[in-house]
């Protein structure tokens, strides 16, 4: 549990009982911030608001359009980030409603309804924020401009995400790589009749999770490169640069330096316990801790800004004697439910560092590894913790990577294999084969769809066919447009884990919608649909096509008429009669069906109008063809001086096949 207290905005000092209202919530409104389990380790849901006593303040601090609602202001972005970033006149369009909206959103103008009724698609981010914000910028294309209905899963006993979410919640996913949740789509192909976890596809997937049903997903890149690495921080690399370097970390004579370095870092009670000599109940002499923590829930932090600093202290480990030949330095090393290979790069490389935690995992939570590099950032302690890109957290507190060995398609095709995870796995199977320890490789992220997402949408009528599919596919967002977000998100400083993350997200989309990346090019070809209300099959032109077609029918029969009474002429005769009746019976036929398209249609008239033009085409432009292929073969036949016949049953037989090829394929072919 990890509490925080919210910014306390108000500037309305004039009336001593709206200044009361918000002291009382400035002592009061440390929002509590809930532990997630991800396997064994936990992330964070935040439930952080920015206090208020009227909308002015609100549209100060974050927009207008966020009103002071309940003493908290709301998210101006409930009717769409489009039209509240790029204006009225320029993006007219709401969002679409999607189950998460009240009952009574339509009618207050929230939303609006998908005109074609679109099934709404649920997006599954992982529980890291580069997942989130790309989960975001899907859901905004998918709502605001294809009239998509979309939401955001987060999970078993996830709390809200929605872009959409009236009270900015920014609930992190209870669970990472959640495949369960895609196998549940393909159970009940619509998300919205399940109660439990489910999710048309995974924005972001990392290399190395293994699904255990491979048949129930389907895989596209998204467009980003993602980087993990181990890091220390730059005050560290600068007063000792061989430690930006494995071959500086490595053998035995760098086991002293390494156990004097990296220390282990303490809990707040640990910290008062161990170290205080007052258990943290008087600051004045005391400049790490200025009082003890209140429940065990702070008990277990490593950092609490303006509270708790952070201590890091050498234990028996970093103890480098005789007795203890075998002392180490201490690594932050990853959650065991991620997919990381330290054990066995410490162990092959003879770095003498070991990521023990209190839990007995040797892994730390995500939100104890962000605690430890703010305290270590804090008390200018060095650590070396294993992370990755993109995410800002290594740039905003001027950490620099440490290279360590080449990576080769050997060391690739032998790295130690933990299945599920890393959380049971013996030491044996950590370590693997020292052929296997070298550094990350660079990883081409993926995007997961459940097998159903694509099955329901190519079999839904293409009139009607939701663009969901298409675009979520289309889409590419590279690692620095997801960096650049997420450095704005951390520079803002408002409402960090509410509404800061949504003005980001939505600043870019709105920046780069039809400039810079240019998102538009994403959506599928003849969407978003426009739907009209008149038919238009009574306006003018649609008489005249109606008007042109029985004319040029007239004409038609004309034509073959007039062939049939004077086929004994010799130029009738020598244009061959029966080709004459066949053309004119074509485009007879292709009159026809142009008098049909001008018609209001029907179940009988749609499939008859297509019929007429396909086969009227084959009777009129086939016997041209076949005529010219002849007079060809005759003229060439007359170069050589050799004496040939066209019969004209081969000519009768050769439409007819052709014809009948027409009559057969029409009606199984596409469309």
């Amino acid at each position: 549990l990890k509490y925080i207290l919210a910014t306390n905005h108000s500037c309305n000092m004039g009336r001593k009982d709206n200044l009361l209202t918000i002291l009382m919530r400035s002592c009061l409104s440390f929002h509590l911030i809930l532990s997630i389990g991800i396997g064994r380790n936990a992330l964070t849901a935040v439930l952080a608001k920015v206090a208020c006593n009227e909308t002015s303040t609100c549209e100060t601090l974050l927009r207008p359009g966020s009103t002071c609602t309940d003493g908290y202001c709301t998210n101006p972005f409930v009717k769409g980030c489009l039209n509240h970033m790029l204006g009225e006149d320029k993006y007219p369009k709401i969002r679409t409603c999607n189950s998460d909206d009240g009952p009574n959103a339509l009618e207050h103008g929230l939303c609006a309804s998908s005109p074609l009724s679109y099934e709404e698609i649920r997006v599954g981010p992982n529980n890291w924020e580069s997942a989130m914000f790309f989960g975001w910028i899907l859901q905004i294309l998918l709502s605001e401009v294809l009239d998509v209905p979309s939401t955001v899963d987060t999970g078993p006993g996830g709390g809200g995400l929605s872009f959409y979410d009236p009270e900015n919640s920014f609930a992190y996913p209870t669970k990472a790589n959640n495949f369960d949740s895609l196998y549940k789509a393909n159970e009940v192909g619509d998300c919205r009749e399940s109660e439990e976890s489910c999710a048309h596809f995974l924005p972001e997937m990392w290399q190395g999770k293994r699904v255990l049903n491979e048949s129930a997903v389907e895989r596209e890149g998204n467009g980003m490169v993602g980087h993990v690495g181990w890091f220390i921080p730059k005050f560290a690399a600068q007063e000792d640069a061989s430690l930006t370097h494995y071959l500086g970390l490595t053998a035995e004579e760098n086991r002293q330096k390494l156990a004097d370095t990296f220390k282990r870092p303490l809990t707040w009670l640990d910290y008062c316990t161990e170290v205080s000599e007052n258990n943290c109940t008087n600051s004045t002499n005391d400049d790490v801790a200025t009082r003890a923590p209140e429940n065990e829930a702070e008990g277990l932090k490593y950092f609490l800004e303006g509270v708790y600093t952070g201590h890091f202290m050498a234990n028996a480990k970093n103890n480098c004697t005789q007795a203890n030949p075998n002392c180490t330095g201490h690594m932050i090393d990853y959650p065991c439910t991620w997919s990381a290979y330290t054990a066995s790069q410490l162990y092959w490389n003879d770095i003498f560092l070991e990521s023990d935690t209190p839990d007995g995992t040797n892994s730390y939570k995500y939100g104890a590894m962000l605690e430890i590099i703010a305290a270590s950032n804090a008390t200018r302690s060095p650590i070396v913790i294993t992370w990755w890109y993109p995410d800002p957290t290594m740039d905003n507190y001027d950490f620099v990577k440490v290279s360590l060995p080449d990576t080769s398609r050997e060391c690739l095709e032998n790295r130690p294999e933990a299945k599920p995870d890393r959380c049971d796995a013996t030491r044996e199977v950590l370590l693997g084969k020292k052929v296997g320890s070298c550094g990350y490789n660079t990883h081409t992220l993926e995007k997961y769809f459940a097998r159903s997402f694509r099955e329901r949408s190519v079999e839904t009528p293409i009139a009607v066919r939701s663009p969901g599919h298409q675009l979520v596919r289309n889409t590419q967002i590279s690692d620095i447009d997801i960096t650049e977000m997420m450095v704005q998100w951390s520079n803002r400083g408002v409402d960090k884990w509410g509404y800061d993350p949504r003005e980001a997200v939505c600043s870019w989309v709105a920046d780069n919608f039809y400039d810079g990346l240019k998102l538009k090019h994403f959506l599928p070809p003849g969407y978003p649909r426009q739907v009209q209300e008149e038919a238009g099959y009574h306006h003018g032109f649609m008489y005249f096509g109606i008007a042109f077609g029985a004319i040029g029918s007239m004409v038609a029969v004309a034509v073959g008429a007039g062939s049939y009474r004077f086929r004994k002429e010799k130029q009738i005769k020598f244009a061959q009669p029966v080709f004459l009746y066949l053309f004119s019976l074509g485009f007879f036929l292709v009159c026809i069906g142009g008098i049909l398209y001008g018609l209001v249609p029907s179940v009988g008239t749609c499939a008859a109008r297509w019929w007429f033009v396909v086969i009227g085409f084959t009777f009129a432009l086939l016997p041209l063809l076949i005529k010219v292929a002849a007079i060809n073969k005759l003229m060439n036949d007359a170069k050589k001086m050799r004496r040939t016949t066209v019969s004209i049953e081969f000519v009768y037989k050769l439409v007819a096949a052709v014809v009948f090829f027409v009559l057969v394929y029409f009606p199984c072919g596409p469309g």
